[in-house]
């Protein structure tokens, strides 16, 4: 005798598995990012602060001429910036975050020094940054700036303590 299984009556079955997905992509040397502690760190960031259940995210480490030119080709900026972020969560609706952060390694060296902080914690701000900006946080205008900054900040001290422990 056949049994038939739930999906063969029509049932859906089990609901899928959420998509979790954090891919780093590096193509800078200026230095060695420990990309083992940083996943861990961005994976309870996005599933337990955030409350994420699915994301798509790759986060490219890039240098100066890279982030250059995608600078020009998307946003018609000249230079060097720190970070830029590009959602694509309009075409999955099913994923709570789906994006891409492009983030200049060798201008979290020079800010850091400048704002005399670790480089690789300066690295983390800008990841915390394009992650606010695919959750739609803006910097455009002052307010957005104060309103971004004070997310991006209590973010960035939780995660330094989680990272402590």
């Amino acid at each position: 005798m056949n049994r038939a299984s739930p999906r063969d009556l029509g049932s859906p079955g089990p609901p899928p598995l959420p998509t979790q997905r954090l891919a780093f992509f590096k193509r800078a040397a200026a230095r060695t990012v420990a990309l083992a502690p940083l996943r861990s760190l961005l994976t309870t960031f996005l599933t337990q602060d955030l409350q994420l259940r699915s994301f798509a995210l790759g986060v490219h480490l890039v240098g100066d001429a890279e982030i250059s030119r995608l600078n020009a080709a998307h946003l018609r900026h000249a230079g060097v910036t720190d970070v830029l972020a590009f959602d694509y969560s309009a075409d999955t609706p099913h994923l709570d975050l789906h994006g891409e952060i492009f983030v200049c390694v060798p201008e979290a060296i020079r800010q850091a020094a400048r704002f005399r902080v670790l480089w690789p914690d300066e690295l983390l701000r800008y990841i915390v940054h394009g992650i606010l900006h695919l959750r739609g946080y803006r910097d455009r205008t002052p307010a957005q700036r104060q309103r971004m900054k004070t997310a991006e900040s209590r973010w960035i001290r939780q995660l330094r303590l989680r990272s402590h422990r």
